[in-house]
């Protein structure tokens, strides 16, 4: 049985002109048989920066300009995100989301390979054009999350998210790296 089906390869959009690139990528399918794609601009590798971005396309091979969501946190939160159709009939965007300090400052460490202290974000939408304003959810336990699938949301409204823990590059306490966290609502988030 064959979960995916291949549209086609290629780039969602491209520029030369600013100084930024595309990271974590992701595609849903809309209620009325569009396409989104979801994904991160960033300045440079590592630095907490991430502005979530949408692009709409009619076929999955022709895409129209992307545009930002959320402006009003532009260069205040970091939010890097995921899109996924939900069984639910909805589109959800999670991801994690860390405040910006400083311009340049770095959301990832190499040598302790950690992340800076972050908390989980989300956000669902009916029809995939129109995202609420994000919701932040801090973490139930010390540490930073990478989320790397979005957020389930089952046919009854029961809500998920799993992340990794990472150790923060704080290191204020010592974090359990070795598991999954599984968050899980049934009263829409509250």
């Amino acid at each position: 049985m064959r979960v995916f089906k291949k549209i086609s390869e290629g780039v969602v959009y491209s520029t030369r002109k600013e100084n930024w690139f595309a990271s974590g990528s992701r595609t849903a399918r809309l209620p009325d048989g569009r396409y989104v794609c979801a994904y991160n601009r960033e300045s440079k590798s590592g630095v907490n920066d991430f502005v979530p971005m949408i692009a709409y396309s009619d076929d999955g091979e022709n895409w129209g300009e992307s545009r930002e969501l959320w402006q009003g946190l532009v260069g205040k939160k970091s939010i890097s995100i995921s899109v996924r159709n939900t069984d639910d009939g909805r589109i959800s965007i999670a991801g994690w989301s860390a405040d910006i300090a400083y311009d340049g400052e770095y959301w990832w460490d190499d040598e302790s390979a950690s992340m800076k202290e972050n908390q989980l974000v989300y956000s669902i939408s009916d029809d995939g054009y129109n995202f609420p304003e994000p919701t932040f959810v801090d973490l139930p336990y010390y540490g930073a999350a990478e989320i790397p699938g979005g957020m389930q949301v089952d046919s009854d409204g029961t809500m998920y998210i799993v992340y990794s823990p990472y150790r923060t590059i704080s290191a204020r306490e010592d974090t359990d790296v070795n598991c999954l966290v599984m968050l899980r609502s049934t009263d829409g988030g509250k």
